[in-house]
């Protein structure tokens, strides 16, 4: 690990530059790379004592020049209050779908990080209510998105109504089919605020 230095990691940054280039690739993936191995260095040098050793995966960012067509916009408050939580606007979800989606309004969180919370992460008996990020069987996106996010209106009261069924049983580590099938609902029923919207908008 301390045989790769600085020229190493820019030959890297120049092998991605040119498939950004090219466009086969963007911008945000290679950061993602640069992210994880600057994060192994890190890691490396903590374990074996090697402090000193400077980071050759340090400042290789891009800067992302975001496509607004692609970018996901946020949800207006209006939107929300007068739409996604008018009365039966989301009647046409099963239970668990629609109590997911309802967390995620005052919480900004992850549909992965709702949907694989396992019950004892819902701690809804403290002081002020929250839910618990943790790994519990995943790979977190970063290790400082362990965390704890209060709970407040409509998203405690479904992180309630989610505890209360004893968790989540039909979309653990299935972020993917929850999505989907949220996504579709959203657009057959006119709950996008634009084309360009999506649950995942929600974050934002």
């Amino acid at each position: 690990m301390d045989r790769i230095d600085r020229g190493d990691a820019l030959a890297f940054r120049s092998w991605w530059a040119s498939k950004v280039e090219a466009g086969k690739a963007k911008a945000e993936t290679a950061n993602k790379d640069f992210g994880h191995l600057s994060q192994i260095v890190s890691t490396w040098c903590e374990l074996k004592v090697h402090g000193d050793l400077e980071n050759p995966f340090s400042k290789l960012r891009f800067d992302e020049a975001i496509d607004p067509e692609n970018r996901r916009p946020a949800f207006s408050r209006d939107w929300v209050r007068g739409k996604l939580l008018a009365r039966g606007a989301l009647d046409g979800l099963n239970e668990e779908a629609r109590d997911a989606f309802l967390v995620l309004i005052n919480t900004g969180l992850r549909p992965s990080e709702v949907l694989s919370c396992p019950l004892e992460d819902y701690c809804l008996d403290a002081p002020i209510p929250f839910i618990r990020v943790a790994p519990n069987g995943r790979e977190l996106k970063q290790r400082h998105t362990a965390r704890e996010i209060p709970l407040i209106g409509v998203s405690l009261a479904a992180a309630m109504r989610i505890a209360k069924r004893g968790g989540i049983h039909r979309y653990p580590h299935k972020a993917t089919s929850w999505s989907n099938l949220v996504n579709k609902y959203l657009m057959v029923n006119i709950l996008r605020e634009t084309p360009a919207h999506s649950v995942y908008s929600l974050r934002h």
